[in-house]
């Protein structure tokens, strides 16, 4: 196949995922090394070989108090955070390896031309080289949780629209799964859809412009949309109750089991 151009938008925190809410005087630091605590000491430790830092920093670091911490070293502890809090950033760098793991390929490959992302705030785009890809900014209206498609479609460049949930990490195999997904769209033109479980869904982006003209609007609710679809004669795949491609922590996910955050 020739390359397949993708569009991601970045959309709000499904409804069956935990929202982590801070406790009392508690940091996004505190709150990350209170639920990753294995995680966190062994960051520590990896900070202590690779900035050479004594063991009185250490045990500050340790205990959640990074003031008069060297610059470099709180980057670093940011960074960390980052990756374990269920924020935009961590989806944003994701799409970003993603995007670099494309750049070079065959013409076969997939090309992530674009991301479409909520009102960023500054911090969120820290240590992301985004000069190197494309963002388009929608703001949320009245806090929704999840971005109308009606706003999104015109600002779609690609043939392909990957709608991922804020706060998303991203498996070893989500290319090589990705492009199969779309491989299989790619070979049967009725196929407009394609779900992988609850916080990701693939759509064939001309079938949102036809739905458009049908019926005038874009529903909300992606299981709203695959109906209509459905009724237009097209097709949708993959399985609604599992995700291969977009993962969170169990301590987040209301429908694992696990324990919660508190």
């Amino acid at each position: 196949m020739s390359t397949a151009t993708l569009s991601a938008v970045v959309m709000g925190m499904p409804a069956n995922i935990q929202v982590p809410s801070l406790r009392e005087n508690e940091t996004r630091l505190h709150f990350a090394a209170r639920l990753f605590p294995d995680d966190w000491s062994n960051f520590v430790d990896n900070l202590k070989n690779d900035f050479n830092l004594t063991g009185y920093i250490v045990t500050k670091i340790k205990g959640c108090n990074v003031k008069d911490v060297d610059p470099q070293v709180k980057l670093e502890i940011d960074r960390w955070v980052k990756f374990h809090y269920p924020s935009l950033f961590r989806t944003l760098h994701g799409l970003f390896e993603l995007r670099e793991e494309y750049a070079g390929k065959p013409s076969n490959a997939i090309d992530l031309i674009q991301v479409i992302v909520p009102s960023l705030d500054e911090s969120e785009l820290s240590d992301i080289p985004d000069q190197t890809m494309a963002f388009n900014t929608v703001p949320l209206e009245n806090g929704a949780q999840e971005l109308d498609l009606n706003q999104i479609k015109p600002l779609v460049k690609g043939k392909y629209l990957w709608c991922v949930s804020e706060g998303s990490r991203f498996s070893i195999l989500t290319g090589m799964i990705l492009k199969e997904m779309i491989m299989e769209m790619e070979g049967y033109a009725r196929i407009v859809q394609f779900f992988d479980g609850r916080t990701s869904v693939l759509y064939r982006t001309s079938a949102l412009s036809e739905m458009l003209m049908e019926f005038g609007s874009i529903p909300k609710d992606h299981e709203e949309i695959s109906k209509n679809l459905s009724f237009m004669g097209f097709y949708s795949r993959g399985e609604k109750s599992f995700s291969s491609l977009c993962m969170f922590e169990e301590a987040f996910d209301k429908g694992s089991g696990a324990g919660k955050a508190k």
